[in-house]
This record gives structure tokens, C-alpha cells and sequence, in this order.
């Protein structure tokens, strides 16, 4: 030992009268004080000389200041020390050790794990290092794991978890005694859950044995995997969601650039008419978008990659595809196969389809700007019926932009009486008389002035609006013929333009 005279992080008397096992050493492990404690725990003499290397199977190229291990006696193999190192001041290290008793063992595991804890739920046992054999167990492990008391004594440890964690047994123990961790857990018959266990060596009768608290954490864990489930697909199709697609799309653009090929971005949406979403509910509706999804995940090839959007928008990506010619080929196959009528609740249902289309490199290089493009594609299909796929084209983003704000707009215009009626009289020939009126339909816009129905029917068509502008346009025209009858003018015929949509959906 080195001269007691010099500075250390803890003064000599105060080192002496420790009980705890404490030995402080320099940069190189060599020794530099200790107490009794400590020396009878390596089992030295108080005044032998050395290095902690010759004593403890460890190196000082190990040590960190967060070091807390299991580490073996060089004079004992069979003897564990349970060493924490301090990097303390005057470059030397402390080094607190602590003889393993299955005792001491115990009761640190259960101080350590009790917040919280349903006992109903936890459990100890005990076996051997060397070759797995189950030495001991409480009544309630072996009643998490099915089986009866004494059964599961002198089996192997291995034949009641996991292949695939059971080694965490022996590793995980070994070098991490103070952090849970998770295994696989096999209830007898081979029914799999999930438990959290906290293990320590510890001395038992002249050899090493490690002692476990197990708990059941099933719940959270089905649940934690669920959520990160939820992270990346979608509940109601089982697809990739918006989250995934975005991954992918990154991952497959750096592939592309790498290869010099293209992708070509589908953004695929699937509806059927609108009156049934009134007459039928929201139940066949979602039995509807679950009906498109198991249709396009049949048709997934080679080199493509599906997505859910939100109700019935999909995303297709293929980065297969050589050019132009070929994308127009594959969409014109995948438009039929999703086309085919669908049968839910025993009703035929026809399916509409539109596809937007936007091509990397050609429409942008970036994930958000290639599935917008794609998107105004689609949505100017669906806008204009003139075709069931578009390929995008610059002067969509301006349309597409157009076309929200106006059914921003037509929104907004139902709720503040900005549509308006105008009536054009109906007169017989032979005497001009007026026989009847024709309820016109304009949208009086506060900054535009009056917009004709050209303008905006088959934006109310594609959302849905035309419902509601319908419902409203025959309780006008209705209500305005009743106010003319009792300002004594003759009953007359009150025609009004109504879409197929909104007749079907009375």
C-alpha cells in the first residue's frame, strides 16, 4: 500500500470506521487505501500490496463513471463481487463492493421492484448458473406460468421462456444487475406473455445461483406494442399509414436517385355514389374503404408499396416502371380490377375510381412536393369526369388551389345565405299566360359577385354539398310559390334542377 499521508476523496478515519467495502485505487487499478471490509471481501491481507486486476477479473480500460458489474473473484471463480466505481477527485477511482448473499440478493430485488407492484403478479425464482436446473420458486410464479407447485422443481430454466430471451438470463444478470429487463415468458402448454424481470447473482451453498423477481406486464406491453402499431399502420385497413409512407417514399427516392430510375406516385381515391352514404350508414361505409384496401393489397406487385390515407385515399407507389407508356398500361389494369362492383351486405355497389399521377424525377424530388402533385392530379380528375387517371401537370397546383378555396367558399356560402333562387316565368303559347316558374340557382359571392352554377355544381357534386344546396333549393322554391299564392296570385307549377344525387338520396 501506498503512504497514508497523501490527499484522498475520503479521509483515513473516516475510510477505517466504514462498514461498507471500500477500496480507492489510481488511474492504473493500483491500490491506494482500503478498509478492512473491503480487503476481507477480496480476501487479502489489510497490508498487501497490489493492483485491482490481480484480485477482481476486470480491467481499468472498463471502467466509466457509470460502471456497475458482476465481476468474478480471480482467487474464487465461483465467487461474484458486485462492484461500483466512482471517479472521484486526485485521479483515483473508489471502488464499493459487496458480497453477494441470496439474502442480501433478495431483499434488494424486492426493495428495488415493490413501487408500484401487484403482488398477485410477481414471483421469484431461483436456479443454477452453469446449467439452468430450477432450484426453488415461490407458489405465486409458479402460478403465473400454470403449472403446479412442485412441478416446476429440477426443470431447466430454458424450457419456461423464450429462445429468443432466455439468454437474457444469464447476460442481462450478469452485466446489468441493476436494470429490469423483458422476456418471453412460456405458460405451460406453450401460450407466450410478456414479464419483467430483475435478477442477481448470488453465493447459495458453495456455488452461484441467480434469483429473479418476475412480473407479469402482458397488459402494458400488448398495449405499448399496440400503440407503436398505431405509429405507422392503420387500425381500420391494416395498411401502412401516412407515417410509413413517408419512410418509404424517402428511402425509395435516395434508391432512385442512386439507380437513376423513376417512381411513379399514385394517389388513388375509391368512392361509390353518394345517396348510398345517406341511405346506409356509416357502418357499410367502412366495410366499403375495408372492401378497396383488401382490393389493392391483392394487386401488390413486385417493387410496390401501398398506403392508407384517410377515407377512401390511398397511395400506390411502383418504382418499377421504365417510362411513360408503361405507368398508362399498369394504372389502366389497376383502374379495372378496382372497378369491379363490390357486393356488401349482399347489395351491389359500383365502384368509382380516380387517379392522380406524379413521376420522380420529373414532377419534384421531394416526398411532400410528389404526393401533392399526385393528389391535384386526382382531384382534378375527380373535378372535371373527363378521365379516371390524370397525370400531373404545373398548372394543376393552381387549379387544385382554385378549386379548395372555392369549396371553402360554397361551404361558408350555404351558411350565410349567399345562394339565391331567380325565377323565370314559364307562359303558354297560345295566350302568354304564365302557367309555371323555373327556380335558376346563383351564388351571389360578397368579393366576386354572382358565379353561375357552371362555376360550381361539380365542385358540390365531388364534395358532397350538392346534397344540402338540393334539400335547400326545393324549400325555397316551395316557400317562395306558398308566398305568391297568398299574395292572391294563382296557384302555379314550380320547376327546379335538381342532381341525380340528390333524388336518389330521398
Amino acid at each position: 500500500m501506498k503512504e497514508q499521508n497523501q490527499l484522498l476523496p475520503i479521509p483515513h478515519r473516516i475510510l477505517e470506521n466504514l462498514k461498507e467495502p471500500i477500496l480507492i485505487t489510481d488511474k492504473s487499478g493500483t491500490f491506494i487505501a482500503g478498509n478492512a471490509a473491503a480487503y476481507s471481501t477480496l480476501e487479502i491481507e489489510c497490508a498487501e500490496p497490489g493492483n485491482i486486476k490481480q484480485y477482481l477479473a476486470i480491467s481499468m480500460q472498463e471502467i466509466s463513471k457509470e460502471f456497475h458489474q458482476l465481476v468474478e473473484l480471480q482467487r474464487n471463480a465461483n465467487t461474484l463481487i458486485e462492484v461500483k466505481v466512482i471517479e472521484a477527485k486526485y485521479n483515483y477511482f473508489c471502488f464499493l463492493l459487496n458480497n453477494l448473499t441470496i439474502n442480501g440478493a433478495l431483499q434488494e430485488l424486492k426493495y428495488s421492484f415493490s413501487n408500484g407492484i401487484n403482488h398477485d403478479l410477481e414471483g421469484i425464482i431461483l436456479y443454477e448458473v452453469n446449467n439452468g436446473t430450477i432450484i426453488d420458486y415461490d407458489s405465486p410464479f409458479a402460478s403465473m406460468f400454470h403449472y403446479a407447485p412442485q412441478e416446476l422443481l429440477g426443470m431447466n430454466i430454458r424450457s419456461i421462456f423464450h429462445k429468443d430471451s432466455v439468454h437474457l438470463l444469464y447476460d442481462h444478470v450478469h452485466k446489468h444487475p441493476e436494470k429490469p429487463f423483458l422476456l418471453t415468458g412460456l405458460k405451460k402448454g406453450g401460450a407466450p406473455f410478456y414479464v419483467e424481470a430483475y435478477g442477481h447473482p448470488c453465493e447459495y451453498q458453495g456455488r452461484i445461483i441467480r434469483i429473479c423477481l418476475i412480473k407479469d406486464i402482458t397488459n402494458q406491453e400488448l398495449n405499448k406494442k399496440r400503440v407503436e402499431y398505431l405509429s405507422y399502420f392503420d387500425a381500420q385497413t391494416d395498411l401502412p399509414n401516412r407515417n410509413y409512407l413517408f419512410q418509404v417514399l424517402k428511402h425509395t427516392i435516395a434508391h432512385a436517385k442512386e439507380q437513376e430510375k423513376g417512381i411513379a406516385i399514385l394517389s388513388i381515391n375509391m368512392n361509390y355514389d353518394k345517396e348510398r352514404y345517406h341511405t346506409l350508414g356509416y357502418a357499410f361505409d367502412q366495410k366499403f374503404t375495408r372492401t378497396c384496401a383488401d382490393r389493392l393489397t391483392a394487386y401488390v406487385q413486385e417493387h410496390t408499396f401501398i398506403a392508407y390515407i384517410n377515407e377512401k385515399d390511398f397511395v400506390l407507389l411502383h418504382s418499377g416502371l421504365n417510362n411513360r407508356r408503361e405507368m398508362e398500361v399498369y394504372v389502366e389494369k389497376l383502374i379495372n380490377h378496382l372497378k369491379t362492383p363490390a357486393y356488401i351486405d349482399n347489395q351491389e355497389v359500383n365502384v368509382n375510381v380516380h387517379i392522380g399521377i406524379s413521376v420522380f424525377p420529373e414532377h419534384g424530388e421531394q416526398e411532400n412536393d410528389l404526393l401533392k402533385h399526385a393528389d391535384s392530379a386526382m382531384y382534378i380528375s375527380r373535378s372535371t369526369y373527363f378521365s379516371e387517371y390524370t397525370f400531373f401537370q404545373p398548372a394543376f397546383h393552381l387549379h387544385f388551389k382554385s378549386i379548395l378555396t372555392l369549396e371553402h367558399q360554397l361551404k361558408r356560402a350555404m351558411q350565410t345565405n349567399q345562394l339565391q333562387l331567380y325565377y323565370q316565368p314559364q307562359t303558354a303559347f297560345m295566350n302568354n299566360q304564365v302557367i309555371g316558374m323555373e327556380a335558376l340557382l346563383r351564388w351571389k359571392h360578397p368579393k366576386r359577385g354572382m358565379i353561375l352554377p357552371l362555376e360550381f355544381i361539380a365542385i358540390a357534386e365531388r364534395s358532397g354539398l350538392i346534397i344540402d344546396i338540393g334539400d335547400w333549393v326545393i324549400y325555397e322554391a316551395c316557400r317562395q310559390n306558398k308566398h305568391w299564392q297568398d299574395k292572391g296570385f294563382n296557384p302555379i307549377v314550380m320547376s327546379v334542377n335538381l342532381s341525380p344525387n340528390s333524388i336518389l338520396s330521398t
